[in-house]
Order: structure tokens, then sequence, then C-alpha cells
């Protein structure tokens, strides 16, 4: 799913790269870097969770030129780290990704807005809500925010991600709609039971480590 070097227009390029950079700006000045200052462990979680993301979107199945699928994981590292965070991390992911030749710099502002922002942006307005309104409990934790806005993260990503390309010219819409977009049901279920299982295993043996969720509003007294 990542964009390839060349296939946006300078226009749609640097708009992209702008809001990249406003995003990830946002981002960096909002985070609450005190959290993890001076505690090595979360800074060693945090490195190793951007070392398996990038291996994971290093493989990929194409089915054409610039088209192709992987899973993003988005969700799991937003529920960790909380979306500052997230965006930091896919912003040095899609970074590496770039300079290994799996995308182009001129898209990085794409790349970063449809397969990073976009999803986290899903999981945590999924999260917000469901917190909001629904019982603090343990199932509705996995299998909602986990499992089923995993799910929806991908799906939306994919189809920001698809409207990006129709609209720069980069793709026919019948290309598209033949090619690539049929494969979502097959992308979206895989990625919704990686997230929720590492979620899941994740809180069963490391809650420490999910900055979303603790024992006192989502398993005592339940």
């Amino acid at each position: 799913m990542n964009i390839p070097m060349g296939f946006l227009s300078a226009p749609w390029a640097i708009s992209l790269w702008i809001f990249a950079v406003v995003t990830l700006v946002w981002a960096l000045k909002t985070a609450p870097w005190h959290k993890v200052k001076g505690d090595a462990v979360a800074q060693r979680v945090f490195g190793v969770a951007v070392i398996l993301v990038y291996a994971i979107w290093s493989v990929k199945a194409s089915i054409g030129p610039g088209l192709g699928f992987h899973f993003l994981g988005v969700t799991v590292v937003t529920l960790m780290f909380g979306w500052q965070f997230a965006l930091v991390a896919f912003a040095l992911v899609i970074s590496a990704v770039t300079i290994m030749g799996g995308a182009g710099w001129d898209a990085w502002g794409a790349n970063f807005m449809t397969l990073a922002a976009v999803p986290v942006a899903v999981t945590w307005i999924g999260l917000l809500l469901a917190y909001r309104h629904l019982p603090r409990h343990f199932f509705v934790y996995t299998f909602l925010n986990a499992f089923l806005v995993g799910a929806l993260s991908m799906i939306v990503a994919v189809m920001v991600l698809s409207a990006v390309l129709v609209w720069g010219e980069v793709i026919s819409w019948a290309r598209l709609s033949y090619q690539f977009l049929p494969m979502l049901p097959m992308m979206a279920a895989p990625e919704a039971f990686l997230n929720g299982f590492i979620m899941t295993v994740l809180i069963v043996n490391r809650v420490e480590w999910v900055s979303t969720f603790t024992d006192e509003q989502y398993i005592h007294g339940k």
C-alpha cells in the first residue's frame, strides 16, 4: 500500500507533505514526554515496537505496480502508546521503509497521512467513544477497540488511500475497484485478528506496556 516514487503529481505530494509535517509537529508538541523521560523500559518497548512494525510493513503482497498490501499494526501501537507516540512511531517506520526503497520520498507525506494519521485517528476516536458510552470491560476493550476497530482502521485507511490515488490521477477507479478493493475484506480480517490477538496477549501478560488500559478501570469489580 505504500506509494512509490513518482506516482503523485507535485501539487498532491507537496500538499500532503505539509499536512503530514503539521500533524507530526502537533503530535511532538502535545506528546506526554514526562511519561517516558528517564524510563528505560518504556523507551526500549517503544524502540522494539518500531522495529517490529517495520518488519511487518516490509512483508507485503503485490498485485501490480503500486498496488500491494501489508499489515498495518496501527491499532496496537496506538493503544499501547497513545496517538501522539503512535504518530511518531509510524513516522519512523515510514521513513525506514522509504530509505530501504519501499516507498518514495515525494510520497512520504501521502503515506504518513493515509497509512498512519488516518488509522491512528480512527483507533483513537473509537477508543474515546467506547470509553464514554460503553461499559469499561476487558472484552469491550479487546473485541471492540482492538479487534473491530483494527479492521475498521484498515478499511478507512485503504479507502482514503484509494481516494488519493484516484483523485491524483495515479490510477483509474475502474482498475482500482477491479484489482485492489475486492482484496479489502481479506486485508481487514487478518488485521483485526492480529490487533485483537496482540492486545489480548499484552493485557494478560504485560499490561504495564498498554497506556490506555488499567486493571482498575477494566477488570477490578467487573
